[in-house]
């Protein structure tokens, strides 16, 4: 404790010599003027605010400057999207089938166009050689399409043929059966015409054979029937089915 107040002495002598150094120097602080080890009379400049500067710009050639324009990313604004609503099935549609229209045809003028017509005896039983032509209405009267009152507007020569032992040559229609056949339709020719569903009812003629007498089917080859001409209208409905038939008829050439 005895050394306490002769320290704190010492420091009020130093303190002391201080003041009155910086008096002497000119020094306005004491305390930072004069540090131990520094040269009498040297002071520390006191430092400058400091000061914020304006960045420097350095111009560049007009040609050259690159201007920066700040980017945005724009937006892109569209309208929402409009659902359509969910239609209907698309219909099945059938196509359309052509349906073929039957071409009706003018009656043809009715007039007799063979007015006289005689025929030839041939053979031993004298039958008449009579031919599909002879029979044939549109060459005869230009009967077309053939009429119910067909055998009233025929020629006299042809109506005398009604009854006649006659001789015909032509086809047989293709039958169900192949032998033993006892009548067939006989037809002028093997065209469709003749061979087809529908025959025009002047280029067929219904063949009855003689009672307990056939034949065998003759495919695609003509020969001769004789028999007993008959002229008689054999309706179906609203159609003509026959106009022509051969009775007691017998197969001549084969």
């Amino acid at each position: 404790m005895s050394r306490l107040p002769h320290a704190f002495g010492s420091f009020t002598g130093l303190a002391a010599s201080l003041v009155f150094l910086s008096l002497i120097c000119g020094c306005n602080d004491p305390l930072v003027s004069t540090m131990p080890g520094a040269p009498v009379g040297s002071s520390t400049p006191a430092a400058k605010p400091v000061v914020p500067t304006e960045p420097v710009l350095t111009q560049r050639d007009p040609a050259k400057t690159e201007v920066s324009i700040p980017v945005t990313a724009a937006k892109l604004v569209t309208k929402p999207e409009t659902v359509a609503p969910p239609s209907a099935p698309a219909a099945v549609t059938t196509p359309a089938v052509a349906v073929a229209t039957p071409i009706v045809e003018e009656p043809h003028k009715v007039e007799i166009l063979i007015k006289e017509k005689t025929f030839k005896p041939e053979g031993p039983a004298k039958n008449l050689r009579v031919s599909f032509d002879d029979l044939d209405l549109l060459k005869v009267i230009n009967m077309k399409p053939v009429t119910k009152d067909c055998i009233e507007k025929m020629p006299q020569w042809l109506k005398d043929l009604n009854g006649k032992q006659v001789v015909v040559r032509g086809f047989m229609k293709p039958a169900f059966m192949s032998e033993g056949i006892e009548g067939f339709v006989f037809v002028r020719d093997s065209s469709q015409c003749c061979f087809g569903p529908n025959p025009t009812v002047h280029d067929m003629i219904y063949v009855r054979l003689k009672l307990d007498e056939t034949t065998d089917y003759i495919e695609l080859r003509p020969f001769d029937v004789s028999g007993t001409f008959r002229i008689e209208l054999l309706e179906s409905d609203d159609s003509i089915a026959g106009l022509y038939f051969l009775d007691n008829a017998q197969v001549l050439t084969r």
